[in-house]
Order: C-alpha cells, then structure tokens, then sequence
C-alpha cells in the first residue's frame, strides 16, 4: 500500500489586522454558518471564520471531518454553538492536512471504525466517537518494486480488532497501538537489487513485534529472488560460513556464544551482511571480505563490496 494520498492544501489569504495572534490545529465537526468548528486535542471546540476566499477553496467534500491548522490566528470575539459561547478567530491562511473517511471497517460487535488521514500524524484509525485505536505509518516509496505494496507482511484488520479488545480491556488506561512499515533501497550489485522492509508494532510505548526483511530483485525484469539463489553455495554451507564469520564478528569477552543464524534476518547491505544469531541480542553485521564474497554469486555481490575489499 503507497502511502495513502492526502489533502494537502494551502489558501492564502490577504493578512488581517489585530494584536495577538495564536496557532491553532484541530479537526473541523461542523460548518457552521460562517464559521468552521473546530476540536482541537485536549478536545476544546473554537470557531474559525471563513471569508469569500476560503469558501472559494472549500474542498470538493467540504471541511467536515478534516484536520485543519493555521498560523497567525486572531481572536474574533466568541460565537454561540450548540447552547454554549466558543472563541472565534480569523485567519490569513489554513492548511487542511488530513482527512476523515468513514466506517472503512465494521468490528466483530458491530462497531464502526473510521480512518483519519493525515500527513503528520499517519493514519488513524477509530470509532465512531472518536477514540484512537491505531496509528499506522506506513512508508513504501514509488521507487521500490509494486511487490511490497500487495505482499503487507502484517494483517492490518486483525491489528485493528485486536486493539480494540485492548481498548475494552483496558479501558482508561488503553494506550493507542502503534505500526510502522517502511520500505528502502538498502544497496546493488550487477544483477540484484536490495530492499530492507522494517515493521514495528507497539502497544502504546511498549514494542511487542519488530522485523526487519531483505528482499532481493532481479534489476532487469523486476522479478523477486529467492535468497538462497544470491548464494554459490548450498544453503546448509552458507549458514555454516556465516556463523563462523559471526562468531569471528561476536567479542569473545561475551558471555554468550553465537548461535545458529535466523535465515530470515540475513540482510545484505552496503558494508557487507547483517544477521542475528541465537543467544545473542541486537544484530550482528559481518564487514565485505574476500571469505563472505566467496560464497555469494558473482552477480549478486554488492557494488560497494568491493571498494570495502580493496580497502
């Protein structure tokens, strides 16, 4: 999935006078008359005028349900809404840098989620009144390969669900769960192109699941490679090769000893392999030798390598 497009528009208008000025950002609930209504996130309403210019640039599905913010604000007296006086300001510009979809997703009891876009924040997804449930960014630049974008390497309604029974779990004290995936361009040989695919997911400050994938591609169709196929060796001798290098790589001082390779963390990058091994925590990165490129094939080893190996 590409990023998810969002409304990004500026409208300038001629500066008002005044004295004091504030920057204010929230989500408009309501047109009203003039006026936008606007939440901000300690949940405090305001009321933003709206003269011919910003009516001019009204978005194609209105104001209602997007995220607004501007600089410069000035206080225009209060306003009676919804049997209470809120703080009216006018502007000389607004930035509408989110939008709100609606029920994108149903949950097992028939509760509605809707998702908020934005380009600060990522994508949020919530109920209907509101409460967060999950923050997703998610970053897959056009440059990479279509591949990522259809192959997710997480299950993003079951993510949803599972916050939500968080949520009534917890219920004051839920924290809003957190996904980040992120695609690169890690490095290149004659023939492969390299990707590094990151994805993390929190519940509230605490990481429960991060991975992080190489992902090989044939430069010249497109084609995705299997790992073992980048290798000159079996795969049995090219893990055995590569624990050794790693527990070259690994400070005898340490009271754990490397353990066999996790085949799925196997990374090339420009430097040379990044791997982890049993019993030891963190990654281990193996620098480019004359003994790791002997066992990759030719066409598959990294440009910088050599310029490492020459080194």
């Amino acid at each position: 999935m590409k990023r998810a497009a969002v409304i990004l528009l500026a409208v300038l208008l001629l500066a008002l006078g005044g004295c004091t000025e504030y920057d204010v950002f929230g989500e408009v609930i309501a047109e009203y008359g003039d006026y936008l209504v606007v939440r901000d996130s300690s949940g405090e309403l305001s009321a933003l005028r709206l003269n011919d210019t910003i009516r001019a640039a009204r978005p194609e599905g209105g104001y209602t349900g997007t995220l607004l913010s501007w600089h410069g604000a000035e206080e225009a007296g209060t306003v009676e809404y919804d049997d209470r006086s809120i703080s009216a300001y006018s502007v000389s510009s607004v930035l509408v840098e989110g939008q709100l979809e609606k029920s994108i997703m149903t949950l097992p009891d028939g509760e509605s989620v809707d998702l908020m876009r934005s380009a600060l924040f990522g994508s949020i997804y919530r109920l209907s009144d509101g409460t967060a449930l999950l923050n997703a960014d998610v970053n897959i630049p056009d440059t990479v390969p279509d591949w990522f974008a259809v192959n997710l390497p997480y299950d993003l309604e079951d993510i949803v669900e599972r916050a939500y029974a968080d949520l009534l779990a917890a219920g004051d004290g839920f924290e809003v769960w957190k996904l980040r995936y992120e695609v690169s361009e890690s490095t290149e040989s004659e023939h492969v192109d390299y990707f590094a695919a990151e994805f993390n997911l929190s519940q509230g400050e605490q990481e429960n699941q991060k991975t992080v994938r190489c992902y090989p591609f044939d430069r010249e169709t497109g084609e995705r490679l299997e790992l073992w196929n980048l290798f000159a060796v079996p795969e049995s001798e090219a893990l055995e090769t590569l624990l050794a290098l790693s527990q070259s790589v690994h400070s005898p001082d340490s009271e754990s000893e490397a353990g066999p390779v996790d085949p799925d963390s196997i990374r090339f990058t420009p430097a040379g392999i990044e791997l982890q091994c049993q019993g030891v925590p963190g990654w281990i990165a193996i620098g480019a030798s004359a003994e790791l490129e002997s066992i990759v094939q030719s066409w598959a080893v990294p440009q910088e390598w050599h310029a490492e190996n020459e080194n």
